[in-house]
């Protein structure tokens, strides 16, 4: 009743104010809730550790994505501009550009394609590709990430790490780029290269190969490089490689007896290059080894927190150090497993350690600058660990909550390829300047030719205007003579009727002049349709070489003193001449007279002056088609096709009146000649040749003695530059005859005398002119040189008089009577008769014309008897002079 009451009395405001506070209650409910979740975030935040914080901070771009056709972006840390270009608002839930369209379009596919692999496989995606970033730029980088499953094992979101690999990318495709180059060039040379290393032979190219005879490389690499050197050369290769690796300075060529693969000899010509590396000698070309690309294998591990994991296995050590107040210092608040096995070289926990322990060895300037620098940008360290030969790039920064980020990259790889590659470039570098070669490269697509600064510097061309550098002109400046040949081997290449192609032309410089140079070049890029878009080859200045050639090859056919065609020219010109449309065929033989006596008389530039001198007298008078020679020491040959014996005649003729008028030394030249003629196939044209030599010897031997005429000429010559030698050697001619005549000598005997003591000094004529002086009085070296006359006029009574016995007279009448004189040491009678007499008159008609008293000289031959004089003749010398 009570409460039928208590009903009955509510109201319809009392119901309404029931609503309201109801509602109330429901408001301050969602409050309290939603208070208390944000406080747990909020408390999330401000933990110790925080994987959101970490990622955030992170150097590349982290991120979360669904798996669908744009790639929808959940999350991305704020980092990810440095990667893209792109802020983490932009490409979040596709704001402005999903990232499907910042993956380059010749990716997409690729990627998708990966990640539809890793779904079937149940695996994590390591891949490399191309983006576009913000500013158009095309850049590479890496990406690694886990695919998140759900319970029934459907895909559901990707977590991630991406980073930018541009740099090492561009260093691996130029040094491809630069090993390609290498290979073609060293591949494409067509003489023999091997590289040695540690006595291994470690490389060698195709013309190698086929040098040594071998089916392939694999015959010649492996072999010690004395195995293809004959016995006799092993000791001087030995020591010729020591002193390349003691001096690091090239050996002069040196030829070797080499054995090839098919027991074959040959000789060849070595010229080895040293180069040096850790210590270890190499010499010639060097082995390349290609290094296997950079990456990264590290995968990541599924785990429920998939944000943590991704830090803990990712391939960088990261360290997170929360500061210590007032002190420079912090502790280790966070590391992945990566930053232990960095830092200790074994996983180990490392949290709450301090940073002064964990980097102990920094100094203290380096702290310093570590904690008080508070720039964005990080602080970048290189530490090299030259115990395990490792490489480090440590980055130090601070993130958003004032945290001492440390991020450590093993650099080992990219540090080993930018050697590799500096390495390689200065050992081609090396090669191409020892071996002063340079490089060329023809851009077929831009049309464009690219030369070393260096052909510049050479042909005084201007680079900077690129006179050389189009394909459309560059025939212009090679030699009219040679551009056939030059488009023709270009046109043999590229049908493929050679490997690659080589070129010896003339180039024309800035001063219109040409200079040789040797060409090689093959294609080293194509196409996708296999269409040659770039040649590169090497060029050498070849101008020296060239001339050298050319004058081996005039020496080889021409005499050294004259220029004449030698007796090998004269030969090959006698054979090709000897045809019937040549005849008649006159052929003359002129021997030069007198030779061989100024040779001895005066010296070999006399006798060389007169042969240079009869040699050009001689060219005077050939007309087109004939051919002169010096075919002997003083002999030259003429044939003169299609020309009458009359007509040779007179032309020999003047040929003698115009030699006349020639002098060397005062004597005028003169020679003999014989000439027959080949009018029919009876005699062959060396017959001819003989019957020319007779007829020259019958005109030398039916003439005057040309010998003896020269002789009084050099002995005149001699005379009126020194009166005091003729008046000495009148005495002594005087003299001698006189004494033999004293002694009974007989009448032959006494001929023989008159002449030797006429020519006895004959032989001071052939030595310089300041070693001999009145008194005979010489130095050392100048009584040597003086000592020298007795031979030189024994040669000349034997090419002049022809006669033995004189020529011995002249040449012992400085011995002395005891055996010490000279030239064979003769003593006492061994001496001949007329040389004894000879030695004391001489002496006596010197001392007396020279004013000296007759007493001191009497005593002075007294004393020398049985020392220089016979002790018979110079009593008797005395006693005849005092008689008179």
């Amino acid at each position: 009743m009570e409460m039928n009451y208590y009903f009955n009395q509510i109201t319809l405001t009392d119901i309404l104010i029931g609503i309201i506070f109801s509602l109330l209650l429901i408001i301050i409910v969602l409050l309290i809730i939603y208070s208390y979740k944000g406080k747990l975030k909020k408390d999330f935040y401000q933990s110790d550790f925080s994987p959101l914080r970490i990622l955030e901070n992170l150097e590349g771009m982290a991120f979360n994505c669904a798996i669908d056709q744009h790639w929808t972006m959940n999350y991305v840390n704020s980092n990810a501009y440095k990667v893209i270009g792109y802020t983490n608002e932009e490409i979040i839930n596709n704001n402005v550009i999903s990232y499907n369209d910042i993956i380059h379009p010749k990716f997409r596919k690729y990627v998708r394609d990966k990640y539809d692999e890793a779904i079937r496989n149940h695996e994590g995606v390591n891949i490399e590709y191309k983006i576009i970033s913000k500013s158009g730029e095309e850049r590479w980088v890496a990406e690694e990430a886990n695919i998140i499953f759900n319970r029934y094992g459907e895909p559901k979101f990707v977590d991630g790490l991406i980073y930018d690999i541009n740099y090492r990318k561009g260093l691996l495709q130029k040094r491809n780029q630069y090993q390609l180059r290498y290979r073609s060039l060293i591949d494409g040379l067509d003489f023999p290269m091997i590289v040695i290393h540690e006595n291994k032979i470690v490389e060698v190219n195709p013309a190698g190969i086929n040098f040594f005879r071998a089916n392939s490389k694999d015959d010649v690499i492996g072999h010690n490089p004395l195995e293809f050197i004959d016995k006799q050369y092993h000791d001087f290769y030995k020591k010729r490689m020591m002193r390349l690796k003691e001096t690091k300075i090239s050996n002069l060529p040196t030829n070797y007896k080499l054995k090839r693969l098919d027991n074959t000899d040959v000789y060849a010509t070595v010229n080895a290059k040293p180069f040096f590396e850790n210590g270890q000698l190499l010499s010639h070309v060097v082995l390349l080894e290609k290094d296997s690309r950079f990456s990264f294998n590290q995968q990541l591990k599924k785990t429920e927190r998939r944000n943590r994991d991704l830090i803990l296995y990712m391939h960088e050590g990261i360290g997170v150090f929360q500061l210590i107040p007032d002190e420079m210092d912090g502790k280790l608040v966070f590391a992945n497993k990566r930053f232990s096995e960095f830092i200790l070289g074994y996983e180990r926990n490392l949290i709450y350690e301090r940073f002064t322990q964990v980097f102990s060895e920094i100094k203290e300037e380096d702290l310093k600058s570590i904690f008080e620098y508070k720039d964005k940008k990080p602080i970048q360290k290189e530490v090299v660990d030259t115990e395990n030969e490792k490489y480090y790039q440590i980055l130090f920064y601070f993130n958003k909550e004032n945290e001492l980020v440390v991020q450590i990259t093993d650099m080992t790889n990219e540090k080993l390829l930018i050697q590799k590659y500096y390495e390689e470039k200065e050992i081609l570098d090396e090669i191409l300047d020892a071996t002063a070669t340079m490089i060329w490269n023809w851009d077929l697509k831009n049309h464009k030719i690219i030369f070393d600064a260096k052909t510049y510097e050479l042909l005084g061309y201007d680079k900077d205007k690129e006179e050389i550098a189009n394909p459309k002109d560059i025939m212009s400046y090679f030699h009219p003579e040679d551009r056939d040949n030059v488009s023709k081997q270009i046109n043999q290449y590229f049908n493929n009727k050679s490997p690659y192609f080589s070129i010896e032309v003339r180039i024309r410089d800035v001063k219109d002049e040409y200079r040789w140079w040797m060409i090689r070049g093959k294609v080293t890029k194509k196409n996708k349709i296999g269409k040659a878009t770039w040649i590169s080859g090497t060029y050498q200045d070849i101008t020296h070489h060239k001339q050298k050639e050319e004058e081996i090859r005039f020496l080889s056919l021409h005499d050294q003193l004259t220029k004449l065609y030698n007796l090998r020219a004269y030969t090959s010109k006698m054979e090709s001449l000897d045809h019937e449309e040549n005849y008649p065929i006159s052929l003359a033989i002129i021997d030069v007279n007198g030779l061989k006596v100024i040779n001895d008389a005066l010296n070999h530039s006399v006798g060389d002056e007169l042969l240079v001198k009869t040699a050009g007298v001689l060219n005077e008078f050939i007309e087109e088609g004939d051919v002169i020679a010096r075919i002997g020491g003083d002999e030259f040959a003429m044939i003169m096709p299609k020309t009458e014996l009359n007509d040779a005649d007179n032309r020999f003729k003047n040929i003698v009146k115009v030699l006349s008028n020639e002098c060397v030394s005062n004597i005028p030249i003169s020679i003999s000649y014989g000439i027959d003629v080949k009018v029919n196939d009876k005699f062959t044209l060396y017959q001819i040749k003989d019957m020319a030599d007779s007829k020259m010897y019958k005109q030398k031997f039916d003439g005057k003695d040309t010998r003896l005429q020269i002789l009084e000429i050099i002995r005149d010559n001699f005379f009126e530059q020194n009166p005091f030698e003729k008046e000495v050697v009148e005495y002594v001619r005087k003299l001698s005859c006189d004494l033999a005549k004293y002694i009974n000598v007989d009448r032959d005997e006494l001929e023989k005398l008159e002449i030797a003591s006429q020519y006895y000094n004959i032989g001071i004529f052939s030595i310089s002119q300041d070693t001999f002086n009145d008194q005979r009085e010489f130095g050392d070296l100048k009584e040597v040189e003086y000592k020298k006359h007795v031979e030189n006029a024994y040669r000349i009574m034997l090419a002049t008089y022809r006669n033995e016995e004189i020529a011995r007279i002249i040449l012992y009448h400085h011995e002395k009577y005891n055996g010490k004189g000279y030239p064979a040491n003769l003593k006492g009678d061994e001496i001949p008769l007329l040389s004894r007499i000879i030695s004391v008159t001489a002496t006596y008609a010197r001392k007396k014309l020279l004013d000296e008293k007759q007493t001191d000289i009497f005593k002075y031959i007294k004393s020398e008897k049985g020392v220089a004089f016979d002790p018979i003749l110079a009593d008797k010398f005395i006693e005849m002079i005092k008689n008179k």
